[in-house]
């Protein structure tokens, strides 16, 4: 099958060598060079993108020299791009699933994600906010809180509706619920914010 070849191209620290055939998915791979010295294999889209700029070395590096791999900082960068990256966490459904990605500066530079903290006053005591909470992690859409902050933000998205017992859940239906005896009551769960108002309405 013919294909445009990308090989001589430059991306990033990467060289492509040579094609390296298809993925199961289909997606065309190359053998690409590292500046580092090493090799690695990369698919079109991920060179393209630029989530991927190296064989992996500058995550290596990173995770050395920092010295900062046991603090809360390292711990949010490593768990916002787990539950946006990682098919396996039990957080993905709700945020890569439905399109919420780390941006690529960040997603493959610990360095570039701490010098963002640091230069808006971050300290370990502050949390990451999504401005926008349909778009992903980039400079542009994240702002640094506090965690009564973060939790009440967390409230007013799930409250949008206007309509006590009525939210929005993070996959873009809505939740209709009501309380027994101090207890959440799981009325239903709709596509549209109407229909999940009019059951809570009529129960």
């Amino acid at each position: 099958m013919a294909h445009k070849s990308l090989v001589g191209n430059k991306y990033n620290m990467l060289t492509v060598i040579e094609y390296a055939g298809s993925s199961k998915a289909k997606k065309r791979r190359w053998l690409c060079s590292c500046e580092c010295g090493g090799t690695s294999i990369v698919t079109t889209g991920d060179l393209n993108t630029g989530n991927v700029r190296s064989c992996g070395c500058l995550l290596k590096v990173a995770n050395i020299t920092h010295g900062m791999s046991r603090t809360k900082i390292h711990g949010r960068w490593l768990g916002m791009r787990t539950r946006c990256h990682n098919k396996k966490s039990m957080y993905y459904n709700n945020y890569g699933g439905r399109g919420i990605f780390v941006c690529s500066e960040w997603r493959h530079d610990f360095s570039a994600f701490y010098e963002w903290f640091i230069s808006n006053g971050g300290d370990e005591s502050l949390e990451i906010d999504r401005i926008n909470n349909n778009l992903g992690y980039s400079p542009e859409n994240c702002r640094l809180v506090t965690r009564a902050v973060n939790n009440n933000n967390r409230r007013e998205r799930s409250s949008a509706s206007g309509v006590q017992g009525v939210r929005e859940r993070p996959n873009g239906r809505w939740q209709a619920y009501k309380y027994v005896d101090g207890t959440q009551v799981h009325i239903g769960t709709f596509s549209n914010k109407e229909e999940a108002i009019k059951a809570k309405l009529n129960k």
